[in-house]
């Protein structure tokens, strides 16, 4: 998790997280917040809040949900519902890490080239083919 960005609950060696921070993504429009605390409640699991900064509260909550990572692992994975895809495709904090890797990868590919003998041009929109 990106603790720049967010502020981390732990509890028990537990991390808290959002279901924003967790997807990557809102879930406003959909029932899957209600469907998360259903659950949750149902499995006794503690639930905790956070503030939100001033700048994104809205006059119908000022707060946001918290629940251990490893039952939203769970949750998720255990899709009931086949209609309906919940499976988060890479949480935002994995994205983060795998385009700081990607960013150092591109900076070594960058000293290699300096490297050989050959002089080779990249043309400034150059990009890999994935």
């Amino acid at each position: 998790m990106n603790t720049k960005e967010t502020q981390q609950v732990m509890e028990n060696d537990e991390t808290y997280v959002s279901l924003f921070e967790y997807l990557g993504k809102g879930s406003g429009g959909t029932n899957i917040g209600r469907e998360v605390t259903a659950e949750a409640v149902k499995q006794g699991i503690d639930i905790k809040w956070r503030m939100l900064p001033k700048e994104a509260q809205k006059p119908e909550y000022t707060q946001v949900q918290l629940y251990p990572i490893s039952f939203l692992d769970s949750y998720f994975g255990n899709n009931s519902n086949p209609e309906l895809d919940r499976t988060p495709l890479v949480r935002r904090s994995e994205l983060i890490k795998l385009q700081q890797q990607f960013e150092a990868l591109e900076l070594m590919f960058q000293d290699v080239i300096k490297k050989l003998d050959v002089p080779i041009k990249l043309d400034d929109d150059y990009d890999l083919p994935f």
